[in-house]
């Protein structure tokens, strides 16, 4: 018998020691030597919230969301950001936020334009429940605004693009001072960014000088054209520069895992685990053959089974090798960008398509990820003040305003001067042709440029209005909240916050609680 209790003793220490063992390596592994990718040529980041300050109830087993939106440049910004703060601790604000990320990260990207309709309630629910209308209504000038675009910042002449397009409602911005800054931004960022791609070899100065000034048109005029037809989907993935400098550099291969949109999301979410294929593409080809046995696609079996069954993705993928190390070495940024809805919509595909179309192009302007997320950000602040010109204009007219009052009193004091909109163009348009009720008018004259983001965003607002009760909650929050919110909203880190899915879990995390205390 004692025998036999000994024995038991020996196996119970000896199964403690290897847990120990077992657990100390664990730690040693995960700490020594310190994880992460590539930081050649990155910039350190700020000393900020750790992680491992979080608490296990704020996220689900293998969702690091809410931890790696904590440990971004932004939250530390936004975090001692006094109207944040207000918005943040506010229990209505937290459920609306929770409950309509989309709604919320609109707004985060057009402040200027809801910073007056929150403190409006009544005005704010008529656009919501016009949402589908004003997305209808939205068509045409998203189009004609996309090639007015291009051509203003390839000419650099206003007056050509203009004469070029015939529309009255869209000739409204032949003097809006905002539209026109915000072409130029992007040419002056294209221009920039094109710099950056490097000299060309010198063989004689004189034709070396004009093959890079023919070069950098081309690239302008290219990128210039897919900006202004993909706007909003680019404007997303400015959100964050040194991802869209990655896609850029390997758009044949994202456009390629663009049509695989689950696919895409897991390798963005968890970029340093493909990373290790970078030196072996076709280890990844053999991975995504059978992802049930690979951890990193396991989650998304199907949609790499399907992946590794499409050939000419395969082929795009295996010949850029580079690719794999690109998501690794932006791995902070790609994961951020997953969280967005928008990085895996058709939008986005089409973009990333149009960088595929137009490769070189993109692969030049990588060179410079600030000047290319600049003129991304210009190429959709072009086309929703393009929106809200054709809505003002549609608003007055509903009204039966004469030339003269549309002129002078209407868009003027929107910040649209419209002297390009001729009195007997908008007339022509006709109020029962472009659809606008009695009552959409005036709202959509007062408040142009939400109407427009709205517009944009239709999904996501009619979701939004779907739910009167709830609706009608958030409306009174915001309202409650109108000069917090316009506070927060008036930083750029809000809007880099408020895109994430995971903002709205973050505001109700117990490590969000702490932070704001020791903040």
């Amino acid at each position: 018998m004692a025998g036999t209790t000994s024995n038991n003793q020996r196996l119970i220490v000896a199964g403690l020691t290897l847990a120990i063992v077992a657990g100390g390596a664990y730690y040693v592994g995960r700490v020594y030597p310190p994880r992460g990718g590539v930081t050649e040529g990155t910039i350190a980041p700020a000393d900020r919230y750790r992680s491992s300050q979080v608490q296990s109830s704020d996220v689900g087993l293998g969702d690091t969301s809410v931890a790696s939106l904590m440990q971004t440049d932004a939250f530390e910004v936004m975090v001692k950001n006094p109207g944040f703060r207000a918005l943040a601790t506010d229990p209505g604000f937290q459920a609306f936020a929770q409950q309509n990320p989309g709604v919320l990260s609109a707004m985060a990207a057009n402040p200027k334009a809801f910073a007056e309709l929150t403190s409006n309630p009544k005005a704010f629910a008529q656009l919501v429940g016009g949402a589908s209308q004003l997305a209808a209504q939205s068509i045409a000038a998203q189009n004609a605004s996309s090639q007015m675009f291009a051509q203003m910042v390839i000419a650099s002449q206003f007056a050509r693009a203009s004469s070029a397009m015939g529309s009255a409602a869209v000739g409204a911005l032949a003097t809006n001072q905002a539209a026109i800054a915000a072409a130029g931004q992007t040419a002056k960022a294209l221009s920039a960014a094109t710099a950056a791609a490097g000299k060309v070899s010198q063989a004689t100065a004189s034709q070396a000088a004009a093959s890079q000034a023919t070069a950098s048109q081309a690239t302008v005029a290219q990128a210039a054209a897919a900006l202004g037809a993909n706007a909003a989907a680019f404007n997303t993935f400015a959100s964050q520069p040194a991802a869209l400098a990655a896609m850029a550099a390997h758009s044949s291969a994202f456009a390629a895992l663009a049509n695989h949109p689950a696919a895409l999301a897991a390798m963005a979410s968890d970029a340093k685990a493909f990373a290790a294929f970078s030196g072996n593409p076709q280890a990844f080809a053999e991975a995504a053959s059978h992802p049930s046995a690979v951890a990193s696609m396991a989650t998304n079996a199907d949609a790499f089974a399907k992946l590794a069954a499409d050939a000419k993705a395969m082929s795009a993928l295996t010949s850029d090798s580079k690719m794999f190390a690109s998501l690794g070495a932006n791995a902070a940024a790609f994961h951020i960008l997953a969280t967005n809805s928008a990085f895996s919509s058709k939008a986005s595909q089409s973009a990333l398509a149009a960088m595929a179309t137009n490769s070189q192009a993109f692969a030049n302007l990588a060179n410079n990820p600030a000047a290319l997320a600049s003129a991304a950000h210009g190429a959709a602040a072009f086309q929703i003040q393009a929106v809200a010109a054709s809505f003002a204009s549609k608003g007055l007219a509903s009204q039966g305003i004469a030339s003269q009052a549309v002129t002078s009193q209407g868009l003027a004091a929107q910040g649209a001067v419209a002297q390009g909109v001729v009195a007997q163009g908008v007339a022509s348009q006709g109020i029962a042709a472009q659809g606008v009720n009695a009552q959409m008018g005036p709202v959509m004259a007062q408040y142009p440029m939400a109407a427009a983001a709205i517009a944009m965003n239709s999904q996501a607002f009619a979701n939004f209005g779907a739910h009167p009760q709830a609706m009608s909650a958030a409306l009174s929050a915001l309202a409650h909240n109108s000069a917090a919110f316009q506070s927060a909203a008036s930083n750029a880190s809000f809007a880099s916050l408020a895109s994430s899915s995971a903002f709205g879990s973050m505001l109700t995390s117990p490590s969000f609680s702490a932070a704001m205390v020791r903040n």
